[in-house]
């Protein structure tokens, strides 16, 4: 029996090995939407991050809900690196 999750899960890594970015995070954007794991949310954002140019608006939306003082994300002192990364470089925040 095949766990579509799972599935998806290798898809997207395999996808973001051939630099195909756009449908890694698409392929990972299946899989996290079914997964409970912590680390689903931040690895997704990493995704958009790699497809940036096309999934802007995503990935500030998924950063500022890690970022959320309301949720207990335990990648939130990794999400503010990176968002202090990301102004370092001038990329301006959406």
């Amino acid at each position: 029996m095949r766990n579509d999750a799972t599935f998806e899960k290798i898809e997207a890594w395999l996808y973001f090995q051939e630099k195909n970015y756009a449908e890694a995070a698409r392929s990972y954007e299946l899989f996290a939407k079914q997964s409970t794991a912590p680390e689903a949310d931040w690895r997704l954002l990493q995704f958009y991050l790699a497809d940036y140019a096309n999934r802007k608006t995503d990935f500030w939306k998924k950063m500022h809900e890690i970022l959320d003082p309301a949720n207990s994300d335990r990648f939130r002192p990794d999400a503010e690196k990176l968002k202090g990364t990301l102004q370092t470089m001038r990329i301006p925040e959406e």
